[in-house]
């Protein structure tokens, strides 16, 4: 790699020209070709400066551009926090012992109210509609036994009163009239089993959808819970249950939480689903997740609709040991 200026090379041709004797119009050429070289020199030197000047006026226009951008933010930020109330909370539950426990670590999320609303409607019109299915299914049920039991009721006095008549026999010693009282008894003990089997089977099946109902109902908290999407902000609560949350001073929101506690062999599940309305707090707003606004409990604020879902329920039992063994002779 050449260390010297081409410019310095053509005057050391030059010397080395004069040295030597070397005639004129030798020497007119190279120091033609020595300003030529010059001249492209400067104009190098004039290119990169231009380059570096432009260069310099970027970065300044980029720092200009993130030091704006950063005011921006903070500005935002500002007026963030005068627009937006800081709402204190705090998630407890009062045992029956009356002692407070209180509910750490649990995620607090909230959500723009309306949206919220339309998600929860739709999830309660869904379970609704499978309340009105099962319904439909337990009503010619419903029908059935009201049918049956009367008769089953009936065949059942009749075994009573003949279960008289042979024990009044054996008290007169008579053996005919035993056995003739005893074979009708088995008679009517037969039809009073084969009444209480048809009746047993319609009730086991209007059973069987009645305990749908309360599947139903806590399957319609978690669903209502896991609808609720997008949130708008999440915080966690402390150690002591507290938990802080900026929500905008305007419009309707709502505030969901969901928690879980071990006791002995049982664990408590806990949801809180609550309406929020900024502008309607104190100046020191502050709001408690506990029993009182758990979403099994419908308040004056509560989100949720509780869905009015139940069937009557038939106790039927079975006619036991008054029943006779029908083989018995």
């Amino acid at each position: 790699m050449n260390k010297f200026s081409p410019s310095l090379i053509l005057v050391a041709t030059v010397l080395a020209f004069q040295g030597c004797n070397q005639n004129s119009q030798e020497m007119d050429t190279l120091r033609s070709e020595l300003a030529a070289s010059k001249q492209r020199e400067a104009k190098d030197r004039e290119e990169r400066d231009a380059e570096l000047a432009l260069l310099r006026k970027e970065l300044e226009g980029v720092k200009n551009a993130t030091k704006a951008q950063e005011e921006a933010r903070k500005l935002e930020e500002e007026i963030s926090k005068r627009r937006d109330v800081e709402i204190d909370g705090a998630i407890f539950i009062v045992t029956k012992g009356a002692e407070n426990m209180k509910l750490g670590l649990v995620e607090v999320s909230l959500f723009e109210g309306q949206e919220a609303g339309q998600r929860l409607e739709q999830v309660r019109k869904l379970l609704s509609e499978k309340a009105t299915e099962l319904r439909k299914q337990a009503e010619p049920l419903l029908e059935s036994i009201q049918r049956l039991k009367p008769l089953y009721e009936a065949v059942k006095r009749e075994y009573i009163l003949q279960s008289e008549s042979v024990d009044r026999a054996k008290k007169d010693l008579i053996r005919a009239d035993v056995d003739q009282a005893k074979k009708k008894l088995r008679t009517i003990a037969t039809q009073t089993k084969a009444r209480w089997e048809e009746l047993d089977d319609v009730i086991s099946r209007y059973l069987g959808i009645y305990y749908e109902f309360p599947k139903l109902k806590d399957s319609y908290h978690d669903l209502c819970f896991f609808a609720l999407d997008r949130p708008l902000k999440r915080v966690k609560s402390d150690a002591d249950g507290k938990f802080k949350i900026r929500v905008p001073r305007e419009g309707t929101y709502v505030l969901a939480a969901r928690a879980s506690r071990e006791i002995g062999q049982s664990t408590e599940h806990y949801i809180w689903i609550v309406r929020l309305v900024p502008e309607a707090l104190s100046e020191t707003p502050q709001i408690f997740l506990s029993n009182d606004n758990l979403l099994a409990v419908e308040t004056r604020d509560s989100t949720v609709k509780q869905l009015e879902i139940a069937l009557e329920y038939i106790s039927h039992e079975p006619p036991g040991r008054w029943l006779i063994d029908l083989n018995d002779p």
